[in-house]
């Protein structure tokens, strides 16, 4: 499964006996995606998994796979919580494939352009903060010399 092949609301409801990921407990989803379960009951909350309730426990299927995929994706990829939310919509949306491709392409442009930018913020301030290094290097040194000897 690729992060960018999700499953339309409907399709991610299995029924029993359809084939389909088989579903995970909150440790093993946590395990299978590298976060933790705090931050799996985060996504609950905000609405992006919505895990099937067996009494008290989580039992995430397909669709809670496929969107945690994308959400790991974006993750990734710097994506703030407004973009994933974008991404998942465009995932599971009745778009055409090609239609797909184009708006996540945008998606993707876009924060690979804020990221350039942040990129050149952050080589600026190293370059700054080198030099202030310099300057504070030359005072250190200026200040061991004897009186008189400038």
């Amino acid at each position: 499964m690729r992060w960018y092949e999700g499953v339309s609301a409907e399709d991610g409801v299995r029924h029993q006996g359809e084939p389909g990921l088989p579903e995970l407990t909150i440790a093993e989803m946590a395990d299978r995606y590298g976060v933790t379960m705090r931050t799996l009951r985060f996504y609950e909350e905000k609405g992006f998994l919505r895990p099937r309730r067996v009494g008290n426990r989580r039992a995430y299927g397909d669709m809670d796979q496929r969107r945690m995929a994308v959400i790991s994706k974006g993750k990734e990829m710097g994506f703030s919580l407004e973009d994933v939310c974008a991404l998942i919509e465009i995932v599971e949306s009745k778009m055409s494939a090609v239609d797909k491709a184009k708006a996540m392409r945008e998606l993707c442009n876009r924060q690979l352009e804020s990221l350039r930018s942040q990129l050149s913020e952050i080589s600026s301030q190293i370059s700054a903060t080198s030099t202030a290094l310099v300057e504070i290097d030359t005072l250190a040194t200026d200040a061991d010399e004897p009186a008189g000897r400038a």
